[in-house]
């Protein structure tokens, strides 16, 4: 069942990207379909940190690997579930790319996830890792 995005960070969706340096085929047509987790709205879109099974750049330098308790175990409905991080820059995309809603990502994946960006101010990164309201309820009944 598909399930639109609350459009709310922390929040894991579908996101249509746009990469023409390594693929030139983004350039025109369809984005390609990737899991992102959303960070702060920014404009008519939104900041996010996206993720990909390929482990290697197109430099062939090596990408971030997601840790797999953090990834694959927790969201085994998606193909090609071994995730890697994108870089060092968490791009924009546009809200019309934001399909729909996955899943939501845990403390320890936000902070993971978020520790490397260069283009993250630390008011968007402590907003990012603030614990929702469901996580503090959790946390307080210790399940």
């Amino acid at each position: 069942m598909d399930i639109p995005a609350l459009r709310s960070p922390g929040e894991i969706c579908w996101v249509g990207i746009r990469n023409p340096i390594e693929n030139p085929d983004h350039r025109m047509g369809e984005p390609k379909l990737r899991p992102a987790i959303l960070i702060r709205p920014q404009d008519d879109g939104w900041v996010v940190i996206g993720t990909t099974s390929r482990p290697l750049f197109a430099s062939g330098a090596s990408r971030s690997r997601i840790p797999a308790d953090l990834w694959e175990e927790a969201y085994q409905s998606m193909p090609h579930r071994a995730g890697y991080l994108w870089g060092s820059r968490a791009p924009w995309v546009p809200v019309e790319d934001i399909g729909d809603h996955i899943g939501w990502a845990p403390p320890q994946l936000r902070a993971f996830a978020v520790r490397g960006l260069e283009n993250v101010c630390q008011k968007d990164r402590n907003t990012f890792l603030r614990l929702r309201a469901d996580e503090r309820v959790e946390l307080a009944s210790g399940s």
